[in-house]
């Protein structure tokens, strides 16, 4: 065997084992993703905040219907989005690429309020509330909002999942105040938001009126949202403990999605 020969033999060996794309069909649409006429440039620019994205054309348009709408010509090159989503996005790419996302350190709580420990996040007014909530909710509400408002149901749906985790595990009593729910419903965009935060309520309804400085604020909350104090009205039958043991489940906050929404 020629010294050339094995050389070229070794070479498609090692394409092929590595890279496997003997075994994924599909391997030219993805490449053909990150052709340099395929992509496009994201903008958020505000005074204080400009960031730039270069992002593929076909990942944007699978998993966001209004960039499938927008972005249809070829001739487009670029998109604008709000400065204050860029930290949003970024949680978004990483879903598009994965389906998973890490939070970065930019969702990270502040343990110090006014100069001392504050370990339980506990806000002491509605101004502390975004810098003590903890970095899994507050990430998974803006990717909600951010998927509402992009168009993305499936990331949308993704956050909701993150969120109710969150929400399941043993939280910090941040998570109860009355300052916590008006920071998050007053951001609400999406339906689903607000829906769930109903049910995190009805979950924790005693606790939450043995606050008497607080009571005044879910009294209001009742006399405000009429599908709040529909689904009280129907809990009334219920025990303490059995309007606790209730799942959430992300079944009740789902959004339609429809086939990739990038296909033709």
């Amino acid at each position: 065997m020629s010294k050339k020969r094995k050389v070229d033999e070794m070479s498609t060996l090692g394409d092929s084992e590595d890279l496997e794309l003997d075994k994924c069909p599909h391997h030219e649409a993805l490449l053909a993703i990150l052709r340099a006429d395929n992509l496009i440039t994201v903008h958020f620019d505000q005074l204080y905040v400009r960031r730039q994205y270069r992002v593929s054309r076909d990942i944007l348009r699978k998993h966001s219907t209004c960039s499938h709408r927008d972005l249809e010509n070829p001739n487009i090159k670029t998109q604008h989005l709000f400065a204050s989503d860029a930290d949003t996005f970024e949680l978004f790419l990483q879903w598009s690429h994965t389906q998973h996302y890490e939070e970065p350190d930019i969702f990270a709580p502040h343990l110090l309020l006014n100069g001392y420990p504050n370990f339980d996040l506990r806000p002491s007014s509605l101004a502390t509330v975004g810098r003590l909530m903890p970095w899994s909710i507050k990430a998974a509400i803006l990717g909600i909002n951010f998927g509402a408002a992009y168009e993305s149901p499936g990331f949308q749906n993704h956050c909701m999942k993150r969120l109710i985790y969150a929400y399941s595990r043993d939280p910090p009593s941040s998570q109860d105040h009355a300052d916590t729910h008006k920071y998050i419903v007053g951001r609400a965009s999406s339906r689903s938001l607000v829906e769930f935060m109903q049910d995190v309520l009805l979950k924790r309804w005693t606790d939450l009126s043995r606050g008497v400085h607080e009571q005044a604020y879910w009294t209001q909350q009742l006399a405000s949202d009429p599908g709040l104090l529909a689904k009280v009205v129907r809990e009334t039958s219920k025990t303490e403990a059995e309007r606790r043991e209730r799942r959430l489940d992300v079944g009740d906050y789902w959004v339609e999605e429809k086939q990739a929404v990038g296909e033709n």
